[in-house]
């Protein structure tokens, strides 16, 4: 276990180190925005404007300088998400007016937003990194409820608890997946490079 976890602690740390090199501050503060935007819109507008949702999303990854990273880290944690939210409008602890195709474009913001607006977020303890998920996780969801965007069948009390605790344990895990990926993929072009520049 003390050895799984100084592994992932190195991987995250170096995922950090890579992230401003490859993205920079344009990159981030786009990011930022753009996460807004998609979550504003679906909040509000249902798949009124998924149009707008997903070519936000597929202009961040033209504008990428790291797309095999962002595509990959998207694919494995957007599924993820989109997967575990699945499952809780299965056992009624969501419930949408309509299929919310938003929320899979939200989900794509989201795991982008991993390695830009949320990198910082790798450098923190893993306690602190569950803590904030699980807050934070939480509220979004009850502010989307506010705003009628999806509603708790469940008792809110209940189902807060229930996201903190989820959040808690999956904002950590989407972390560290795209430390992983950005420290397997960058630091397999940095390799190539080098290995380039010597022959």
């Amino acid at each position: 276990m003390a050895k799984f976890q100084l592994s992932q602690r190195e991987i995250s740390l170096q995922g950090v180190a890579n992230a401003p090199a490859s993205s920079g501050l344009t990159m981030v503060l786009f990011n930022a925005a753009s996460f807004q935007l998609v979550w504003w819109l679906g909040v509000l507008y249902d798949n009124q404007y998924l149009w707008l949702s997903t070519t936000v999303i597929a202009v961040h990854v033209l504008l990428s300088k790291q797309k095999q990273v962002d595509v990959i880290t998207l694919l494995a944690c957007a599924i993820i998400g989109i997967s575990i939210d699945g499952m809780l409008v299965l056992s009624g602890v969501f419930h949408f007016a309509q299929s919310p195709i938003w929320l899979m474009c939200l989900w794509c913001i989201f795991a982008l937003s991993l390695n830009y607006s949320l990198a910082a977020f790798k450098r923190l303890p893993t306690l602190l990194q569950a803590t904030l998920g699980g807050v934070f996780g939480a509220l979004s969801y009850i502010a989307g409820a506010k705003f009628e965007a999806v509603s708790f069948p469940l008792d809110l009390f209940l189902t807060s608890i229930l996201l903190f605790l989820i959040w808690s344990a999956l904002f950590p895990v989407l972390l560290f997946i795209s430390s992983w990926v950005s420290h397997h993929y960058i630091g397999e072009q940095n390799e190539s490079a080098s290995s380039g520049r010597e022959r």
